[in-house]
């Protein structure tokens, strides 16, 4: 165990990477009197260390709901260093599907998407075999994938989770749905956090 260090960027951190997921019995010193953080009923915790090169990616720091929309608008839309734009997936879309005329130019879709007519996505990425019904309205909302939307849902601002349905006439803003959470028809939902939990609770 190094006893000092010069620099921060140059040794300090250099040092976490190769010494992070060592244990104690294998450290070249053992400290007489561990002080990492304990946590009741856990064990001692790890201050873990990664590093990317400079312009080797893209990192961003996301701790909220709107930084997290954006690192997801950045990859779809491209223009990130070493980032191209999101590529279209090549499909032959079924008749009546469309997800080709619905998505802005700032949007990034999986394959097996299906969009009713009359849609409106902007500024949103929708991951594969999501089901997107007619005149549904999004914008700047982010959808794992196999999320069912009903017809004439409106959201703004909203992330939902895999295998989600939102039922007809839904309206959301500024808001998260869990996994699995189905919301129902014509529930108007706002900085909301939409969990299995949630709907017990008001039942």
């Amino acid at each position: 165990l190094k006893p000092n260090f010069g620099s921060v960027k140059f040794e300090l951190l250099p040092y976490l990477v190769r010494k992070q997921f060592l244990s104690q019995a294998n450290l070249s010193i053992t400290p007489a009197k561990p002080r990492a953080l304990q946590v009741k009923g856990s064990s001692a915790l790890r201050c873990c260390c990664y590093v990317m090169a400079h312009d080797a990616g893209y990192c961003q720091r996301v701790n909220s709901l709107a930084s997290y929309m954006q690192a997801n608008l950045d990859l779809a839309r491209g223009g990130v260093s070493h980032f191209d734009k999101a590529p279209e997936p090549n499909e032959q879309l079924k008749e009546g599907n469309f997800a080709a005329k619905s998505f802005s130019a700032e949007c990034a879709r999986g394959a097996g998407v299906e969009v009713g007519g009359r849609s409106s996505i902007k500024k949103s990425t929708v991951g594969p075999h999501c089901r997107i019904g007619s005149s549904v309205k999004l914008t700047n909302c982010v959808l794992m994938d196999h999320v069912v939307l009903h017809d004439k849902v409106s959201m703004s601002n909203v992330v939902v989770c895999s295998d989600a349905e939102i039922g007809e006439g839904a309206s959301l803003k500024d808001a998260q749905v869990a996994r699995g959470v189905t919301v129902e028809a014509g529930a108007v939902i706002k900085g909301e956090v939409v969990t299995g939990e949630t709907e017990s609770d008001q039942d």
